[in-house]
């Protein structure tokens, strides 16, 4: 059975990377679908960039900067818990949460986020870039810069999901905001806590848990919100009627009818009361 755990961690930390990568594709998809980003907490998509950035700058750091691992064994005694699969994890979510950004742009009701929301992020954003200049020039300790960083990530994915939930309760539904996505960040984070349980036993040590707070804080917090979130879905607002577009199904064949649905849109756009 031992000489399987390093087969196991490895088959573990690729789905949970599949699974978790793949969280961003039904949001995105859906909202190619809609024609609408109705139903998105605008405040969600702002904090969450500002995380996966961040996550991207740690993991990268801590899996390709040689002088990250004698920071850290220095500091903790261990080198970096960083996988591959964490490197291309972050890199794709932060290249992901561009394009939901622009989506954001692109369809309506193109609502701003909200000022205290946009300055935190662009501070936050910038403290770390500020950072991580420090630390290539060796003017700040890796281990304490890359804890920073990673501590952002941390914040953002705890903080990035109570407008999600109060939009969804303001709306009293959860159309627009992917269900699909839910349930694959379940299996993201069940698969991420089973890697680090693996490599623990392996190593014999906590130090994967602990030497890599900012994963196992992502798992822990996103597994917590995605319950509420399927409450959300199944229990609380189990009418999944899209509100948004229903005036407009069945959709009608000719042109007319298509601009009249693109105008009930902007005109649900003008409300600006749903974020």
């Amino acid at each position: 059975m031992t000489s399987a755990l390093p087969q196991l961690q490895s088959a573990f930390g690729w789905i949970y990377f599949f699974a978790w990568s793949a969280t961003f594709w039904p949001q995105v998809l859906l909202i190619l679908r809609r024609r609408t980003t109705a139903g998105l907490s605008t405040d969600f998509v702002t904090i969450n960039i500002v995380g996966f950035i961040s996550y991207a700058i740690f993991t990268f750091s801590s899996y390709a900067v040689p002088a990250v691992s004698s920071s850290y064994v220095a500091a903790t005694g261990y080198p970096p818990q960083v996988e591959l699969a964490d490197v291309l994890f972050a890199a794709h979510g932060a290249v992901m949460c561009s394009v939901l950004v622009a989506q954001l742009f692109l369809f309506p009701p193109r609502i701003a986020p909200r000022r205290y929301v946009a300055a935190s992020a662009l501070v936050a954003q910038a403290l770390v870039l500020l950072g991580l200049a420090l630390a290539l020039r060796g003017r700040l300790d890796w281990y304490r810069y890359l804890s920073g960083a990673g501590a952002v990530k941390v914040v953002a994915s705890l903080v990035k999901h109570f407008p999600q939930v109060w939009l969804n309760r303001e709306r009293g539904s959860t159309v627009g905001w992917s269900f699909t996505m839910v349930l694959l960040d379940v299996v993201g984070g069940s698969f991420s806590v089973a890697q680090q349980a693996v490599k623990a036993v392996r190593m014999g040590s906590w130090a994967p848990f602990t030497a890599n707070l900012a994963k196992t804080f992502l798992a822990a917090e996103s597994l917590v919100f995605d319950f509420w979130f399927i409450l959300q879905h199944t229990v609380f607002y189990a009418d999944h009627t899209d509100i948004d577009l229903a005036p407009f199904k069945p959709v009608a064949e000719d042109e007319h009818a298509a601009d009249a649905a693109d105008e009930h849109v902007e005109l649900v756009s003008r409300r600006g009361n749903w974020v």
